[in-house]
């Protein structure tokens, strides 16, 4: 259970970096 909270956790921050990126680009 920790570990798929643990991988909702890291899709979310790499979800949000990506879109960081696209605006920047």
């Amino acid at each position: 259970m920790i570990g798929k909270v643990y991988d909702l956790i890291w899709f979310c921050i790499l979800w949000h970096s990506f879109q960081v990126v696209g605006t920047y680009e």
